[in-house]
């Protein structure tokens, strides 16, 4: 007998329903099994910040992680310069330049900053990391999107579909689930990793190592250049366009350093003297290359936590000079 119409729409309703219960079901194991650190963290307390509210978006590396304090940077502003600023550091470990191209597509889509900071560690060669690593921490905790589908085409040649489906890469992590796991299907969770204007900047020990005279050469005189790849330069071209069509101001932030993933930070003088040149206009892009000011700061080891990352001491001096040049030559984008 064939089924009725009664029927054949009770069938229907019931596979909807089926289906609609297994991807709430997966969605949420998917969740649970993320693996969760402060890049998880800091993109959940992102996206619980008020819609429109925030004034100054800081992307970049673990080197502006540990030098760009949010709240500081937006009381200073205010306190020295008089404009009210909301600042948020978004930053990810070891993120690339073409990660955050894709997550400003993002970010804008329920922010409206007017200054974005990108730390310039990002132009690092992604050939001196591990690339699946990296982009899984810029990648995993993101919803699918069309955004997303494109970068993982244009970006990731093998494992594509863990991209798309992390459960695959951590459905292992059985033994590892933690409270907090399960407490992170809370939309608004943020652990003990993120405060109220992005990651938490916390002291920072002491360099153990050797001193040498590194930073007793001459960084202003290097006047070389290092051309930064095509994929690069489609990722800035991307970061400007986006920031044009949104109204946003780019400043492109050099944290000082010596050496991480063999970049000395003379060569990264370089990719920033090539970025200065190609794409800083004094208007709508900006330059601050604190790695080239390290004579005049004074720079020394007593300013790293190891050769790659600034210490409290050392934060604070670059949120000075950031505070400083904010102030000097971007105050009027923030006045109505």
């Amino acid at each position: 007998m064939e089924p009725t119409g009664k029927e054949k729409k009770v069938f229907v309703i019931r596979v909807v329903i089926f289906f609609a219960v297994f991807l709430c079901l997966f969605l949420v194991i998917n969740r649970v099994f993320l693996y969760k650190d402060n890049n998880f963290y800091n993109y959940v307390n992102y996206m619980s910040q008020p819609e429109e509210s925030i004034d100054i978006l800081v992307m970049g590396s673990s080197h502006s992680i540990d030098a760009v304090d949010s709240m500081e940077l937006g009381e200073a502003l205010e306190q020295e310069y008089g404009v009210h600023v909301s600042v948020f550091n978004m930053s990810i470990t070891s993120m690339r330049i073409e990660q955050i191209a894709y997550r400003l597509q993002e970010a804008v889509k329920n922010q409206s900053p007017k200054l974005l900071v990108i730390e310039t560690f990002s132009f690092a060669p992604m050939e001196l990391s591990n690339d699946e690593v990296v982009r899984r921490y810029a990648l995993d905790y993101m919803p699918l999107s069309t955004e997303k589908i494109k970068f993982i085409f244009e970006n990731v040649e093998e494992g594509k579909s863990s991209f798309f489906v992390p459960f695959i890469k951590y459905h292992t992590r059985w033994g590892e689930l933690e409270a907090d796991d399960f407490r992170a299907l809370s939309r608004k969770w943020l652990g003990s990793t993120s405060s109220s204007y992005g990651l938490r900047v916390g002291r920072k020990a002491d360099y153990e190592g050797e001193w040498d005279d590194y930073f007793l050469q001459d960084f202003s005189s290097i006047s070389g250049k290092i051309e930064i790849d095509g994929g690069q330069k489609e990722s800035v071209d991307s970061i400007l366009e986006t920031a044009e069509k949104n109204g946003i101001k780019v400043l492109f932030l050099s944290v000082p350093y010596k050496v991480q993933m063999s970049l000395p930070s003379t060569e990264l003088i370089q990719y920033n003297n090539y970025i200065r040149e190609n794409y800083v206009d004094g208007e709508n892009v900006f330059l601050l290359d604190m790695n080239a000011m390290m004579n005049s700061l004074g720079w020394g080891y007593e300013y790293m936590q190891d050769e790659g990352h600034v210490n409290d001491d050392g934060r604070k001096i670059v949120m000075k000079y950031l505070t400083e040049y904010i102030g000097e030559n971007l105050k009027n984008c923030f006045i109505n």
